[in-house]
């Protein structure tokens, strides 16, 4: 069955999706959505245990991994390893549609200590590569795999379990050809265990007064340091990713309706409604009262 979605549902500790929509017995959920749709029109940096590929039908979107920041075009996609960050803006103003394929890798690796567990699926997940940009013709073979699994979950007819199984197998071992050497030690794996803690210590503070040494002594790293990953990462400050992880929040409270606009900007960490009534109009385009009336005016439409 293919999900409309436009939400993450986040764990408030650990940035970790929840997921309700994969099957207890075959944990693969296929989805299809529209960057805009969602609150501050992204997909907020998140990760989790599953592997997932996604592709760009529409429009043209920014992707942010551990490796930096990727812009897509439709026809191209990515794929990211258990446990890796991942985030997506839009590039263009127009609609951005995508499709997302995202399962448990024990579809793949069956029973623990099996050879498919043993020899392929766990080196991935421990040693493989964090993700990859999926552009060419190189990709061809692993783009119409993920059309037949898209195929067998949206008809979901008799057996398709088995049909989705063998496209997922073919996407995991065309990943693995490209991988090369999966016995070497994945080379941003510090690296992103660094950025999944600090994001998800800013999660719990940008309400805060958040100071750069304040950010940079969660990791026991040099201010500069803090700068060089975030740059490296995020291709950004560590205070403009504050900016706009507070604008995110104040987004989603203008979205609930329920409290003032100026509680909201205070709520976020911004010093005065002045500032925050700027910073918002900077970054989504429109005042926090005309993005509140618009949200209000299209829940009351559908």
């Amino acid at each position: 069955m293919i999900r409309e979605i436009r939400e993450l549902k986040l764990d408030a500790s650990s940035r970790q999706e929840l997921s309700e929509d994969k099957k207890p017995l075959f944990p693969c959920a296929v989805y299809t959505g529209e960057v805009h749709s969602f609150v501050s029109q992204q997909i907020p940096l998140h990760w989790h245990p599953d592997l997932e590929m996604c592709m760009l039908d529409q429009g043209s979107i920014r992707v942010t991994l551990t490796s930096g920041v990727h812009v897509l075009h439709p026809g191209e996609g990515y794929f990211v390893n258990s446990n890796i960050m991942h985030g997506v803006n839009y590039n263009e103003s127009g609609p951005c549609r995508y499709r997302s394929i995202v399962f448990d890798p024990s579809i793949l690796s069956g029973a623990p200590g099996s050879a498919f567990d043993a020899l392929y699926v766990r080196p991935f997940l421990e040693r493989g590569p964090a993700s990859f940009i999926l552009s060419g013709e190189e990709w061809k073979p692993a783009m119409q795999a993920f059309e037949r699994n898209w195929a067998a979950c949206r008809d979901e007819r008799d057996g398709y379990e088995f049909e989705s199984r063998a496209a997922l197998s073919e996407i995991f071992m065309e990943m693995k050809r490209h991988s090369g050497d999966t016995a070497c030690s994945r080379p941003a794996h510090l690296q992103e265990m660094r950025m999944q803690a600090i994001i998800t210590w800013i999660d719990g503070h940008y309400g805060d007064q958040v100071r750069l040494s304040d950010m940079a002594g969660i990791l026991h790293i040099s201010p500069r340091e803090c700068q060089r990953l975030f740059a490296d990462t995020l291709r950004c400050t560590p205070m403009q990713y504050l900016l706009q992880r507070r604008i995110s929040a104040a987004s989603a409270k203008l979205a609930e309706g329920n409290e003032t606009i100026t509680e909201i900007s205070y709520q976020c960490g911004f010093e005065s409604l002045s500032y925050f009534t700027n910073q918002f109009g900077k970054v989504m385009g429109i005042s926090p009262r005309r993005y509140r009336e618009r949200i209000q005016l299209s829940a009351a439409k559908k």
